[in-house]
């Protein structure tokens, strides 16, 4: 036989689980628009253009910032020679080139 308070302990559990399935999620914040988000991030000194400004956030998104990319695909980089890596990688355009 099952000890009492093992019962209660399990139909507090069952209670509990059938209460917060017939629950909503809460509700989120809208989320604001994308190029908003990265333009209070970024901060373009004065001599930038507006037009400039909206290319480079057009060219930023989140999977860029996390590397969930595929930089063969990207225009931005570029495989670095053979002569320095012993498998094919890949790097900014501007570091390879500084380099």
């Amino acid at each position: 036989m099952i000890d009492p308070l093992i019962r209660l302990v399990y139909l507090f559990i069952l209670i509990s689980y059938l209460q917060s399935c017939g629950q909503s999620p809460p509700a989120t914040k809208e989320k604001k628009n994308k190029t908003d988000s990265l333009a209070s991030l970024i901060h373009f000194d004065s001599s930038t253009t507006d037009s400039v400004k909206q290319l480079i956030l057009e060219r930023i998104d989140r999977h860029y910032l996390q590397g969930k990319f595929d930089p063969s695909a990207d225009d931005r980089f570029i495989q670095i020679p053979l002569s320095y890596c012993d498998k094919e990688m890949y790097m900014r355009k501007e570091a390879l080139a500084s380099f």
